[in-house]
């Protein structure tokens, strides 16, 4: 070994040793002051307290909007942040208990971040905002300086409910904004009220104002009327049940159909005030359609009485109102037009046109103002003309052995003979002569119908008998030899006919004749048009005039002229 080797092994031996000599000695050095400081622990004694010692709850002011507040839990747990992330968390389970200012959320279990003043809490959740609002949900996501609520459902409520002393709100998943007292949601909700269910896609609701607004798949059930409403956008008040209609709405109750798309529904009463064009459609229990049409539409639903306006402002583009009785075949236009569903009343004003289009040549009537209604009267007919029964075709040559058909294959029809039959329309004319003699005036003495046609006695029944001339007989389950004697002739039925008056400087035209006067009157029930105070009527070069003009109207025109005086 060289001296060079032996003087580098001693350094590193010297080395050592300091080294190791530090190490004990450090070791030695704490054991010597571990043992001063367990002396200097048994030698303290705490003093003895001068008063009771009780809890004190800290004095910072627990009801102060800005800060949230852990009220209680049954548990709580401080976890050590993340090199990365500076932020408190704790985590509470346990009947929890929160609260900012007068508002109050409890939970089963949440995370709750004290220095950024929020918490996300989970299982049973319940905000209490005063006395008269509530919200269950599932989930709840709370920023307390925002003051901004995310609420889901989950397995413990399977919808997010707000609910306050005017409605209740269901959905999903609802963004709460407490200062406003704002609920909004976008995955489709359910607001209900005691009269009204309405739902939508998107949708906000105020606590405050009780006002909601509805955007996409709008639908209104109010089960109070048993009204159906669906539109696009709406704005409903559960504290006044008033919607505001902002977009074409349908509306469709047990009677009538209602296209609007502006105005305003009383959920309450039933009533509409409609301000854009707009149309009502109501139907009778045989499903006949009275149709009202106009640019303003006010309808009361207790009265069923609807009145129509047309603009009269110059920047809008006005339109006449209409009234179409698809039943009658009557179309009423005007300015102004009021119908009543109730008695099937209606009338028209400021320039109103009336069109009965019933026959090939339609009627134009023209007054001041316009009123139609429907009339009920008792008329006789004869009995053996049952709607429900259809005949094969006729041959005349073999009429003794009629064949007829049924809807009902229990009940048959007696077949009768040519002279039956002439005896049996003979004693019909003589009932109908004395019961429905035509209306003739005082003065004419001659025996004349309104269509011209002589009153017979008798009645004559060719070879060639059309079916329109033969009726058909009574049904029965016997032959007919026994219920000879008891068939009878006549009945009497309530049937309903359409009545218009005019009035005044009332004027009408068609094809063939026109005519003026102050009244005119149309019956439906027997045809004729009644021309009253200085009426005058023209054909073509002719004119008739008198104090009273009757005019008969057949399936095409008028036919004949009546002047009693």
């Amino acid at each position: 070994m060289t001296r060079y080797q032996k003087g580098l092994l001693w350094i590193i031996g010297v080395m050592s040793l300091i080294f190791f000599g530090n190490i004990a000695f450090c070791a030695y050095a704490q054991q010597v002051k571990k043992k001063e400081n367990q002396k200097k622990e048994e030698s303290y004694t705490r003093p003895t307290p001068t008063r009771p010692i009780k809890p004190e709850i800290p004095s910072l002011n627990r009801y102060q909007s800005d800060k949230v507040f852990l009220e209680y839990a049954d548990s709580l747990y401080k976890l050590q942040p993340a090199w990365n992330d500076t932020t408190e968390k704790q985590i509470v389970t346990g009947n929890v208990k929160f609260r900012q200012g007068s508002l109050w959320m409890f939970c089963d279990s949440a995370y709750y971040y004290p220095e950024i003043n929020s918490m996300d809490a989970f299982g049973h959740i319940r905000m209490e905002q005063g006395d008269t609002l509530f919200v269950w949900a599932d989930q709840l996501y709370y920023n307390g300086d925002a003051r901004l609520a995310k609420l889901t459902n989950g397995p413990s409520e399977s919808k997010v409910r707000l609910k306050d002393p005017s409605g209740e709100l269901l959905t999903d998943t609802l963004d709460y904004d407490v200062d406003l007292e704002i609920g909004y949601y976008g995955c489709g909700g359910l607001l209900k009220d005691d009269v009204n269910t309405l739902s939508s896609v998107f949708g906000q609701y105020n606590s405050r104002t009780k006002d909601a607004e509805f955007f996409y798949d709008v639908e209104l059930i109010n089960h109070k009327d048993n009204f159906y409403l669906y539109t696009d956008t709406l704005y409903y008040n559960t504290g006044t049940h008033l919607a505001r209609i902002d977009s074409p709405t349908d509306i469709y109750g047990p009677n009538d159909t209602i296209y609007t798309s502006k105005g305003w529904y009383n959920t309450q009463t039933g009533n509409l005030d409609m301000i854009h064009r707009s149309t009502i459609i109501h139907k009778d229990s045989l499903g006949r359609a009275t149709t009202l049409t106009g640019d303003s539409i006010v309808y009361d639903n207790a009265t069923r009485i609807s009145r129509a306006y047309q603009y009269r402002d110059i920047t809008k583009l006005g339109q006449p109102t209409i009234i179409t009785d698809t039943a009658n075949k009557i179309i009423l236009i005007s300015g102004f037009g009021m119908y009543n569903d109730s008695t099937k009343e209606a009338f028209a004003t400021d320039y109103p046109l009336l069109k009965e289009y019933s026959r090939p040549d339609t009627l134009f009537l023209r007054a001041d103002s316009i009123f139609t209604f429907i009339r009920q009267d008792t008329i006789r007919v004869p009995k053996f003309y049952p709607e429900k029964f259809v005949r094969e075709p006729f041959n005349a040559s073999n009429f003794e052995y009629l064949e007829w058909t049924f809807d009902d294959e229990d009940e048959w029809l007696t077949p009768i003979s040519k002279d039956e039959m002439k005896g049996l329309l003979t004693s019909m004319l003589e009932i109908i002569k004395e019961e429905h003699t035509p209306i003739i005036p005082e003065e004419l003495d001659d025996p004349k119908i309104p269509d011209g046609t002589e009153i017979s006695d008798s009645i004559e029944i060719s070879d060639s008998i059309s079916l329109t001339d033969i009726p058909k007989s009574l049904p029965s389950s016997t032959p007919p030899e026994e219920k000879e004697d008891e068939i009878e002739m006549i009945i009497q039925e309530i049937r309903d006919y359409h009545v218009a008056k005019a009035y005044p400087r009332a004027r009408f035209f068609n094809q063939d004749l026109q005519g003026v006067a102050d009244t005119l009157e149309i019956y439906e029930n027997d045809s004729l048009m009644y021309m009253k105070r200085k009426p005058v009527a023209w054909s073509g070069e002719r004119q008739v005039n008198g104090e009273v003009i009757i005019l008969h109207f057949n399936d095409s025109t008028i036919d004949h002229a009546i002047l009693p005086k």
